[in-house]
């Protein structure tokens, strides 16, 4: 899985531009994250797609 940060930025460099490898698709895009953050890497689509899932999900369960 790739994670690498190409650059800091901000006061303080506390934030970064990070090329990644999305866990879900493995689809590469960067994001920009705060540098002491740790989180697994999704990209939006995917990301969209869980919330939609678990959206779907807790309404079925309501019925």
């Amino acid at each position: 899985m790739k994670h690498e940060p190409l650059f800091t930025f901000g006061e303080d460099d506390q934030h970064e531009l990070i090329e990644a490898t999305c866990v879900a698709c493995r689809c590469d895009f960067m994001f920009i994250d705060e540098a002491e953050a740790i989180s697994l890497p999704i990209c939006l689509v995917c990301d969209k797609a869980l919330k939609d899932c678990k959206l779907d999900f807790d309404i079925n369960e309501e019925r």
